[in-house]
């Protein structure tokens, strides 16, 4: 399914109300303004519609989030992630850092669709893609699904906690400052790894989605002496 952002950018819309233009309306409104600022009336007015011509194509206001996430799931598997030229622990690293980059650009987009994402075909898709993956690795269909699961659960843990401490901490000192109450503490495990806690946000995602990939390196390893 080829994600809206790419269609918006080779047909703009030109004011003919389609349910792909309404989508595309929601989501630079949330973007924008995120969910709570999100209404049919504000979004019938950006599209220079009364809000009662959206019922035309959607039953409400739930049916259009339920779009917006379904479209942000969409970007997400619009990558080139699956490529049997490249090793499953690459494909796993690409199509992660796709899914944290697609989260990072969609404001709310993390309750959008854990809170009104629903099955549809990109869900499924994303499942298709991160299950071939991880079969193809080794895993048996046990063991990729739970691998899948934790993925997938860090990947959204990583985005809520990104999303509510990354502006708190790019404050002016605000790290310094916590860094210097930790050396100040009597606990001497979290003063060990104080300085650790300067890392990029990047490059914290990474070390945290190559322990799991060392992880299911280390499942496959077991079981290929098993069997």
């Amino acid at each position: 399914m080829e994600p809206l952002a790419v269609r918006a950018e080779r047909k703009p819309f030109r004011g003919r109300l389609t349910r792909d233009a309404i989508v595309h309306a929601a989501i630079k409104m949330i973007d924008a303004d995120d969910i709570s600022g999100f209404s049919m009336r504000k979004l019938g007015k950006s599209l220079g519609v009364e809000a009662m011509a959206l019922y035309h194509h959607f039953k409400n206001r739930e049916e259009i989030l339920e779009a917006v996430a379904e479209e942000i799931t969409a970007e997400i598997t619009a990558n080139d992630a699956v490529d049997s030229g490249k090793s499953w622990q690459d494909q796993i690293k690409i199509s992660s850092q796709t899914a944290l980059d697609v989260m990072r650009s969609h404001k709310g987009a993390l309750s959008l669709m854990l809170e009104h994402g629903k099955i549809s075909a990109p869900w499924m898709m994303w499942h298709e893609q991160q299950l071939g993956i991880l079969l193809g690795a080794g895993l048996p269909p046990r063991e990729a699904i739970a691998a899948f699961r934790a993925i997938s659960s860090y990947i959204f843990g990583f985005t809520g906690f990104e999303t509510r401490y990354r502006p708190i901490m790019e404050k002016k000192d605000s790290v310094n400052v916590m860094i210097e109450e930790f050396r100040k503490s009597d606990y001497t495990n979290l003063k060990s790894a104080t300085d650790y806690f300067r890392r990029d946000w990047d490059d914290q995602f990474d070390a945290g989605l190559d322990l799991l990939i060392s992880g299911i390196e280390a499942q496959i390893d077991m079981l290929s002496k098993v069997s």
